[in-house]
C-alpha cells in the first residue's frame, strides 16, 4: 500500500538503524517501523480482542466483567491500552520505565498509535498529554517514560505535544506494590492544570505506559475536565489481565 511505503521511507530517515523486531528477535527485510516487524504488529494489535479489553479502563477481563472500575465512581474518560500487562509485553515496558532504554519507546508508541486509530475513539484530536511525574521525582529518575512515549505518539499521529500544562503538584512514593485504596488516596489532589485555557474544549490523549487499578489515570482525567476538556482518551501501553487487589 502506498501510504505504508511512505511511512517506511519516513521512519528510516528519521530513524535509520536495525531493522531487528523487539518482539520475535528476527531481522527483517522491509521493516514497518523499527523495532516491530508486521507478523508481531498483526498479532498484537488483534489481543484487545482475543482478550477482550474493557471499554472503561482497558484491562483485560478474558470475556467476564471487568474487576476493575467497578468503584471508578463519575469520572468520563476512557482507557484504551495495547497488551496485558504479561510475559514479553511487562519486560519491555519495565526496561523503558526503570532501565532506561528509550529506544523502546519506538515501537511501543507506533503500537499505541496503531490502538487508538484503530478504535472507535478516533477522531478529531486537539493534544497529546503525558501523565507528568513530579519534578523531583524526574530529576531523581532522569527521564519521565511516559512523556518519552507521548511525544512518539504525537509524531505518528501528527498532533501537537503538550508537556508543561498538565502538572505534578504533590510528591509521593511510587505507586508500584500498593493497594488500590492506598493508590486512590495517593492520587486525590495530586495533579493540577498549569494553563487551563490551553485545554478548554480540546479532545485530549493524555499517555502514561501501564494502567493498573486507573486511579493515577483518573486523577489526571478529572482535572482536564474540570479545566473544560471536552473529551479525554487515555491511552497505555499495557494494562492488567487479573483484578488489582
Amino acid at each position: 500500500m502506498a501510504w505504508r511505503k511512505w511511512r517506511d521511507a519516513l521512519y528510516e530517515l528519521l530513524f535509520p538503524g536495525s531493522h531487528q523486531c523487539f518482539f520475535c528477535w528476527k531481522e527483517v527485510e522491509g521493516q514497518v517501523v523499527k523495532g516491530v516487524c508486521e507478523e508481531c504488529e498483526e498479532k498484537i494489535m488483534a489481543l484487545h480482542k482475543e482478550l477482550s479489553g474493557c471499554p472503561r479502563c482497558g484491562h483485560f477481563t478474558g470475556g467476564k466483567e471487568c474487576p476493575n472500575c467497578y468503584d471508578w465512581g463519575d469520572v468520563p474518560g476512557r482507557i484504551l491500552s495495547v497488551v496485558p500487562y504479561s510475559g514479553i509485553y511487562r519486560d519491555m515496558v519495565y526496561s523503558l520505565k526503570y532501565g532506561g532504554r528509550e529506544e523502546l519507546a519506538d515501537p511501543l508508541s507506533y503500537l499505541m498509535a496503531q490502538r487508538y486509530d484503530a478504535s472507535e475513539l478516533s477522531k478529531g484530536v486537539d493534544l497529546i498529554m503525558s501523565v507528568p511525574l513530579h519534578p523531583d521525582r524526574e530529576e531523581e529518575r532522569g527521564y519521565n517514560q511516559s512523556a518519552w512515549l507521548a511525544r512518539r505518539v504525537a509524531g505518528w499521529l501528527g498532533k501537537r505535544y503538550d508537556g508543561e500544562n498538565l502538572v505534578r503538584l504533590r510528591y509521593e512514593r511510587a505507586q508500584t506494590g500498593l493497594k488500590r485504596e492506598k493508590r486512590k488516596e495517593n492520587m486525590a489532589f495530586a495533579f493540577g492544570v498549569a494553563f487551563p485555557e490551553k485545554v478548554r474544549n480540546k479532545r485530549i490523549i493524555l499517555i502514561d505506559d501501564v494502567t493498573t487499578t486507573g486511579a493515577t489515570l483518573n486523577a489526571c482525567m478529572r482535572v482536564l475536565y474540570e479545566a473544560e476538556a471536552k473529551e479525554v482518551v487515555a491511552l497505555t501501553w499495557a494494562a492488567g489481565y487479573e483484578k488489582i487487589v
